[in-house]
């Protein structure tokens, strides 16, 4: 059975252990060169999902309201519930909150959280249409409320 969200092409379906699993191997083969992959992977779907946010829009809208609509598509596709925390396109500083994600929080450098980096990245990277960068603000298991991913420009 195919699924489609909102008319898109249709969407390959596959466990959250076994995307998971996925991305462990590639950092358990290849180390941190494998972690670069997993964080480029996951930056290549947010600018895709950049786009696709982008071409759903009609007429004059804030750069918050197509980060949300992004953000929002995420949520429908299982990417867990994703907010905008902090929103300053002067000094080049975005915060998302992440709340339920889908992936086990096992550490704070997990490979999930390299793919969520990239692809927070790229999302604001396309849509605010310079390159970012990005670290983990707050993290569950450091002891913090939620994990805050801090996307900033790169200089």
């Amino acid at each position: 059975m195919r699924t489609r969200v909102e008319g898109e092409e249709p969407i390959l379906r596959i466990t959250i252990g076994a995307f998971t699993q996925m991305l462990e191997s590639l950092y358990r083969i290849f180390g941190s060169a494998g972690l670069s992959m997993i964080y480029v992977m996951g930056k290549e779907r947010g600018i895709y999902e950049a786009r696709m946010g982008l071409s759903e829009l009609e007429g004059e809208t804030s750069i918050r309201d197509v980060l949300e609509l992004a953000l929002r598509r995420a949520e429908r596709l299982g990417w867990g519930e994703m907010e905008v925390a902090e929103l300053d396109t002067i000094n080049g500083i975005v915060n998302i909150r992440i709340r339920r994600t889908p992936f086990p929080c096992r550490a704070p450098d997990a490979s999930h959280c390299y793919f969520y980096r990239g692809y927070l990245s790229g999302i604001i990277s396309e849509i605010l249409g310079e390159e970012m960068s990005c670290t983990l603000d707050k993290c569950l298991l450091q002891g913090d409320n939620d994990c805050i991913i801090k996307i900033f420009r790169t200089r």
